[in-house]
């Protein structure tokens, strides 16, 4: 079963609940939901959350509603233009799909934790807002794995390992500001920091709680 959207908020802005075979299309329109989640997996049919346009990016905002939920499914572009993931609100998405979506995906209130094979492999950007969590340490190998070609920035917190593999960068604060790892990271790649000596702080800072 698929829902495509015609026009910007064509459909509700309650709760969303895909089912296994089930397929949520934004067609190039941004579209906010109070809460998103899943009626589990069927062999290898999964919810799917799809930008499915050739030249219009989209962005599924998620959590007005202020509560945790768990989607099982996938997010992916469907197109050639990308789809953004946002997690907004109090309480915890849980997400447990190796999602493909190449836009940016941001916890900007609220958590997002991901378990099992849950990825964002694709996203050119994760950013962490402050006082926000990406949480990985379900994930089977408790990492965040950042490839080649995605950014990871922001002011709040990953909790578990980050690897941030060659071609990636790690670029802490939205401006200047301070990204928190709770366990060890493993830099590879690029790490970006932003220095301006009128601000206080004036430089920003990756605080790494491990190694």
């Amino acid at each position: 079963h698929r829902v495509i959207a015609i026009a910007p908020r064509s459909i509700s802005t309650n709760a969303l609940t895909i089912g296994a075979h089930g397929i949520f299309q934004l067609n190039g329109f941004d579209h906010t939901v109070a809460s998103l989640s899943s009626l589990g997996v069927d062999g290898a049919f999964y919810p799917s959350v799809l930008n499915s346009s050739a030249t219009n990016p989209a962005v599924l905002t998620v959590g007005t509603h202020a509560t945790s939920t768990t989607f099982d499914g996938l997010f992916g572009d469907g197109g050639a233009a990308p789809l953004g993931v946002t997690k907004v609100g109090a309480g915890t998405l849980t997400l447990s799909g190796s999602s493909t979506n190449t836009g940016p995906v941001t916890v900007s209130t609220g958590n997002i934790a991901l378990t099992g094979d849950g990825s964002f492999n694709n996203a050119t950007q994760i950013l962490i807002s402050a006082n926000s969590v990406l949480d990985v340490t379900a994930r089977n190998d408790g990492n965040l794995n950042l490839n080649s070609g995605q950014t990871l920035k922001g002011n709040g917190g990953l909790n578990g390992n980050l690897v941030a593999l060659a071609g990636s960068t790690v670029n802490p604060g939205a401006s200047i500001g301070t990204l928190t790892i709770s366990n060890n990271a493993t830099l590879q790649g690029t790490l970006l920091m932003e220095v301006n000596r009128a601000s206080s702080p004036n430089c920003d800072h990756l605080n790494v709680v491990g190694t």
